[in-house]
């Protein structure tokens, strides 16, 4: 009974399959032509991997890597083919190592066969880059490996469907011990374990009964997809839900899943349907995220209120402007009239200014409004209300000057016997603050100031 005991864990009956199994090189799936390449690849162990990869012709992103389960094979993923194919996703499967035709006498049950999926994913980089979007895709053995391989490397994985991983090697092994041999006592059973726990060490260099997709889930970031049957004798239905259970911070994205069946009877079709709708959610979530990311890095113009005080102006500023359809007349007194501005700026957030003009001295001719308002504005996305408090304050003291009568603010100076107006200090100050003759203010809601 002990002699091999051990190879009911790592030495499962291997299968067999010629590459003319896999199906055409090249099929159509939905009206979309479609082909398969074979290849293979070394591990670290410099075992061969023998794999194959299922894509549809055109532009491609999204991956769904199948992991078969204990004596199975790439062969499996076949069911997958026309489903995943079909969604606008390439499949990829492999023969574990000891699996299938690929080299290698013995498996770990998801130990090893996570260097075998970390080559495949290294090669499918350099034979298709465009495959950036990973989901794996696991059954029993490959299940488990599929969470040990997330926790691990949760930056390169989307997503993960896991169906029936075992919750802990250990307990898995006394479970089916206690079942198979029903009359030994437990503690003949416990050091039976630990002779065959010794063997697998000793043939394949590690101690497997560790192995707990329960305990090394909560380091899995990515949304997992947990199936299994109702009636499945192997990996029990609590097992898997404990395993649910102790997902960390992507519980809220995962699901768990039953279906009618056991540990290795045929998959029901609502199985593979809800196991795609959940990886197309998860696609479509990334959307739009990645949109609104673009959305926030690259803000949509807003629109900044402005009021203009053209106090200060006169009869010698008698250049004419065409202002967004409007044009500013001679003559013209214009009060809370409110303008449109458009103006290619420096500042991506400035595209467009509404001008309220509200108080100023007959015009002899319209002033340039566009170019002094722009260049204001260029370095800022809006006005603040400080602004809007030193334009009142300068107002005011305007309005004080011009009442006290103040001849430094009124008087003339002749110039080639013409009489020209000098500025009063309030525009000096707002011409540091601005080029040109404008005050700029926030918009008040009366939209009078000065």
């Amino acid at each position: 009974m002990l002699t091999n005991a051990h190879h009911m864990f790592i030495r499962p009956q291997r299968a067999v399959y010629s590459v003319a199994d896999l199906g055409p090189s090249d099929f159509i799936v939905k009206e979309r032509r479609c082909k398969r390449s074979d290849f293979s690849v070394r591990n670290g162990r410099k075992q061969q991997l023998q794999a194959s990869l299922f894509i549809p012709n055109g532009d491609v992103d999204k991956v769904i890597v199948f992991l078969h389960g204990n004596g199975g094979s790439r062969r499996d993923a076949l069911q997958l083919v026309e489903l995943v194919l079909g969604a606008g996703f390439a499949l990829v499967s492999f023969d574990f190592s000891g699996c299938g035709q690929s080299d290698g006498d013995f498996i770990s049950l998801g130990l090893k066969e996570q260097e075998d999926l970390d080559a495949i994913l290294l090669h499918l980089s350099k034979i298709q880059p465009t495959l950036s979007t990973i989901f794996l895709w696991g059954r029993s053995m490959g299940a488990a490996t599929s969470l040990f391989f997330a926790a691990k490397h949760s930056h390169r994985i989307t997503g993960v469907i896991a169906d029936s991983p075992y919750a802990c090697l250990k307990e898995l092994a006394l479970q089916q011990a206690n079942e198979k041999y029903k009359l030994l006592p437990e503690f003949l059973l416990k050091s039976f374990l630990k002779v065959v726990q010794s063997r697998i060490k000793e043939s394949i260099g590690a101690d497997i009964f560790t192995l707990s997709p329960r305990e090394q889930v909560r380091y899995v970031r990515c949304p997992i997809f947990l199936a299994v049957g109702r009636q499945d004798e192997l990996t029990r239905p609590e097992d898997v839900k404990s395993i649910f259970n102790s997902i960390g911070e992507s519980k809220g994205l995962s699901k768990f899943y039953q279906f009618e069946g056991g540990h290795c009877s045929i998959r029901p079709p609502q199985f593979f349907t809800e196991a795609i709708d959940f990886i197309q959610s998860i696609v479509l979530r990334h959307l739009q995220f990645r949109s609104k990311s673009q959305t926030a890095k690259s803000p949509k113009p807003k629109q900044v209120m402005a009021s203009i005080t053209l106090e200060g102006f006169g009869k010698h500023d008698a250049s004419t402007t065409q202002t967004s359809g409007h044009k500013v007349s001679s003559g013209s007194i214009f009060r809370s009239q409110t303008f449109n501005l458009s103006k290619e700026n420096d500042d991506p957030r400035v595209s467009r200014v509404l001008i309220d003009i509200t108080r100023g001295p007959p015009l002899e001719n319209s002033s340039r409004l566009s170019k002094p308002i722009f260049e204001g504005l260029s370095r800022r996305s809006s006005i603040d209300q400080n602004s809007a408090s030193r334009s009142r304050n300068n107002s005011q003291k305007h309005s004080e000057s011009r009442a006290t009568g103040v001849s430094k603010d009124t008087r003339e100076r002749s110039v080639s016997g013409r009489s020209t107006p000098v500025s009063s200090p309030m525009m000096s100050n707002q011409k540091k603050r601005f080029p040109g003759t404008l005050g700029i203010s926030s918009r008040h809601p009366s939209g009078i100031f000065g």
